[in-house]
């Protein structure tokens, strides 16, 4: 190899240059669709100072198809396939190049040379962070009827993705020349690939490209390449005819760039022929999954604004605008071929998130779990990568579906998949979501999704049954004597052990006697088979007997589903009397005294029969009380019979049991005679 490039020597001049490198580097990183070139070398890289230009050569041309920005895609080279190579050393300087331009240990050749009879080989150079080398086959043999140069078959994946995202390439470099001989032995060439590449099947990814050295469509050989067959070849720029020399072709010519020598053995014919191709089959073509993508595919530095005069037209001279003057002049410095540039989208890729479901609902809630489709394909604009098309279904107690449609670069299609929460229990679902764009990464998902579903809430004053009403009877309370508490028991039933939600009792309504009959309900949980005490509270400041109704508001605990309980309705009577009001008419009478010393040292019930202090028994204690409020509410006279009851049932020693029943006896009233 003649004036090959040294990486610590080589510059590039220019603001135009510098403006490249910056630009490539912006890009570096980025993982797209992919970006895939044929080149023909004879035998590069090189620099060159042809003409006492700057030193521009092939570093600068790696560079320009790295920089360069075609529907809004610019990134660097993912798969070089060369022609032209002598052997690994020239293909090893061609990584020396991207790792200078890129870093060392992201691109990686191939490993097979392939035959040869003209020490020309076919290798490979790919960016390891994008795409993965599966596969290298030689195809057939070389003869002095048949290949020259044996071609060699890459089977390719695209980082991140499976093997429906393979495809394949087969990089050739035919016989040169015209006449039949030469015909038929690039026939003989293109027969072994396609056996070859129809051996696959249906339906296989695969890319023919490299130098064909044809000059017209109706060649045998690209004929061949393009008939019906599992393997059958296209063009994806769709343009037969005659190439040769033809300016209505100009801008597909790939070969020569000049027609003076830049370096020794550089073939100067101009720009007269469309030497070099990327044909694909349709798979690649469809727009569906790894595929071409349309107004890509072009030679590097041709859009056919050059100047044109029988072909006989340099690439740097004149008035092409395809790139900056320099870049074109380094294409034509570094080889007597034009790069061939086509990017390819890639498949979709799904990613799927399920949001998390509350751990416990309560049964009739309203529940779905969202389901986020995501098209993660990373691609650099949404053309890089094929929408994301699937479905969602499911299964159990996740009931429902959905399709959608995901391009790359945007956000999550969200969708709902509902949850039946009509029974107590478990419920256990399963969300299947399937992409059916081709050769999607990550195709399929599946996850199961669960809650617990708990019973309502069940209020009752009864800790075994239903009781929504209960009545609470007072024991009377003496005027005076102090708030008096009652407590009263709210129980949640438990309907089914350990699923059953929690009681929250929000407070109370109150009606009736509100102001001497008090309830306090604050916010309070009430664990299923357990009670919150309430206390009544009855004030003793007013006289008179006092009825009250509060309605407890309850509901659930704050889970999806809850409501709100029926209301408890808790009635309340309590009275409040004078000590000594036996009956309570608020008078502290004759009938009260009368009735009290006839149950004098006898056990009581209670307040009516003259147990004012609740000992059980009425004895002089309660007397005291009578007699500390005798006459108390009444305006009648007092009795001198009843005044002299009290004074003995006061006296310091105890009436006799025969005395206090005279007594009694002799104020009964008298029957008349008849």
């Amino acid at each position: 190899m003649t004036e090959v490039v040294n990486r610590q020597t080589h510059r590039r001049f220019g603001l135009a240059v510098v403006a490249l490198v910056i630009a490539v580097l912006t890009c570096r990183s980025a993982h797209a669709q992919l970006r895939i070139v044929s080149y023909n070398t004879n035998n590069g890289p090189r620099a060159s100072s042809w003409a006492g230009s700057p030193v521009l050569g092939s570093e600068d041309v790696i560079a320009a198809i790295g920089a360069e920005s075609v529907n809004g895609i610019a990134r660097p080279i993912d798969v070089l396939l060369l022609q032209e190579q002598d052997g690994f050393s020239t293909t090893d300087d061609f990584l020396d190049i991207f790792d200078d331009l890129y870093g060392t240990n992201v691109y990686n050749r191939g490993t097979l040379l392939g035959a040869t009879v003209d020490d020309n080989n076919l290798t490979i150079i790919y960016n390891t962070q994008t795409v993965q080398l599966l596969g290298e086959t030689q195809i057939g043999a070389t003869s002095s009827s048949g290949a020259p140069r044996a071609p060699i078959r890459y089977k390719l994946r695209p980082v991140g993705y499976d093997a429906n995202a393979d495809f394949y390439v087969y990089n050739s470099h035919y016989k040169a020349s015209d006449g039949a001989t030469n015909e038929a032995r690039r026939l003989v060439e293109a027969t072994a690939i396609r056996n070859n590449a129809d051996a696959l099947g249906e339906g296989a990814s695969i890319l023919y490209v490299g130098d064909f050295n044809i000059q017209s469509s109706s060649e045998g050989m690209y004929q061949h390449l393009l008939s019906s067959g599992a393997g059958q070849a296209f063009d994806p720029i769709n343009s037969p005819g005659a190439w040769n020399n033809n300016s209505g072709f100009k801008a597909l010519h790939t070969q020569s760039p000049t027609t003076s020598v830049r370096f020794s053995g550089q073939v100067t014919g101009g720009m007269d022929d469309r030497f070099d191709f990327q044909l694909a089959t349709a798979e690649m073509l469809d727009g569906e999954g790894l595929s071409y993508i349309a107004g890509s595919y072009h030679a590097l530095g041709n859009n056919g604004s050059h100047n044109w005069s029988s072909g006989n037209s340099n690439l740097d001279v004149g008035s092409n605008t395809a790139l900056p003057f320099n870049t074109l002049r380094a294409i034509a410095n570094a080889s007597d071929h034009l790069p061939v540039v086509a990017d390819y989208q890639l498949p979709a890729k799904m990613s799927v998130t399920i949001d998390p479901l509350p751990s416990e609902v309560i049964r009739g809630a309203a529940l779905s779990v969202q389901v986020n489709v995501t098209n993660s394909a990373p691609a650099q604009t949404t053309l890089g990568a094929d929408e994301l098309d699937y479905d969602i279904t499911a299964s159990g107690d996740a009931t429902g579906g959905a399709s959608g449609t995901a391009n790359a670069l945007a956000g999550p299609n969200t969708h709902p998949v509902a949850i039946d929460t009509s029974a107590v229990g478990n419920a256990i679902g399963m969300v299947f979501v399937d992409a059916t764009s081709a050769d999607a990464a990550d195709a399929s998902f599946s996850q199961p999704v669960t809650t617990l579903v708990l019973e309502h809430a069940n209020a009752s004053f009864n800790a075994l049954s239903n009781l929504d009403s209960t009545f609470v009877w007072v024991p009377v309370i003496a005027m005076g004597s102090g708030d008096v508490t009652v407590q009263v028991d709210v129980h949640n039933l438990e309907a089914i052990p350990a699923m059953t939600a929690d009681l929250l009792l929000t407070g109370a309504t109150g009606s009736g006697a509100t102001g001497t009959i008090g309830l306090q309900v604050d916010p309070v949980a009430v664990a299923p088979g357990s009670a919150e005490t309430l206390d009544v509270i009855i004030s003793s400041d007013a006289l008179g007997q006092f009825f009250a109704t509060y309605h407890i508001h309850s509901e659930d605990e704050a889970l999806p589903g809850a409501t709100s309980g029926a209301d408890l309705a808790l009635n309340v009577l309590a009275a409040v009397a004078m000590p000594g009001d036996l009956n309570l008419d608020n008078k502290v009478d004759g009938f009260d005294l009368f009735t009290l010393a006839g149950n004098l040292n006898a056990p009581a019930v209670g307040w009516a029969d003259g147990d004012f202090d609740g000992s059980g028994f009425v004895d002089q204690a309660d007397v005291q009380a009578l007699a500390a409020n005798w006459l108390f509410g009444t305006t009648a006279p007092s009795s001198p019979e009843f005044d002299a009851l009290l004074a003995e049932l006061t006296a310091p020693e105890p009436v006799s049991g025969a005395l206090l029943l005279l007594s009694l006896t002799c104020l009964l009233p008298r029957r008349r005679g008849a």
